[in-house]
């Protein structure tokens, strides 16, 4: 008797939430409380990105263009940004590697960190077994001097670097830089 009777108010509680009535089973039920993990989620829904959010040390990776990237960058609170990393080339086989160097500074605005570069520095680091290989093949030379002739060049053509920002979840955010003929794409994870 007892289940039905259960079963029966199951139903009419049901079926009156359906149609928008309100049942009120005791007048002194409590209201729920709120647990930390609605609190921070509410509060996350309430923030919106500013450039504090961006301040610290930074590990990003980058791919596209026939190029890839891995970088270390600062962005401090005063709006310099320290940024080392490599690059490899080509893509897919990634023979020759060099060291990146740049510093300048940063903004964040409309979901696009801003990036003006004032120095920017570039060195071989080419693995011993490419080393060996450019030693015996002038081709090779030929085409490891065109991939650093040309990024020098487009480090001093591009001071001002704008990835526009998505999926940020304090601890990592995802990146695309749009160039004239392509799109990179990649990420970066706050580092510790």
């Amino acid at each position: 008797m007892k289940k039905l009777t259960l079963i029966a108010l199951t139903s009419l509680l049901a079926a009156c939430t359906q149609s928008g009535i309100t049942t009120t089973i005791a007048e002194n039920t409590p209201e729920p409380v709120a647990t930390e993990t609605t609190k921070t989620v509410k509060k996350a829904e309430k923030e919106t990105l500013s450039t504090k959010n961006f301040i610290g040390d930074w590990t990003c990776s980058m791919d596209g263009d026939k190029v890839a990237s891995k970088n270390q960058v600062k962005l401090s609170e005063g709006g310099k940004a320290t940024y080392q990393g490599k690059i490899a080339l080509p893509a897919g086989n990634h023979t020759f590697h060099y060291a990146l160097q740049r510093v300048g500074t940063w903004a964040y605005k409309n979901d696009v960190l801003a990036y003006h570069f004032t120095q920017s520095n570039v060195t071989r680091a080419h693995s011993s077994k490419t080393e060996q290989a450019m030693k015996s093949s002038k081709s090779l030379r030929a085409t490891e001097k065109n991939y650093f002739d040309t990024i020098n060049k487009e480090l001093a053509k591009r001071q001002d670097i704008d990835l526009k920002v998505s999926k940020f979840s304090g601890k990592s955010f995802v990146m695309q830089q749009r160039l004239a003929k392509s799109n990179r794409s990649g990420s970066c994870v706050k580092s510790s």
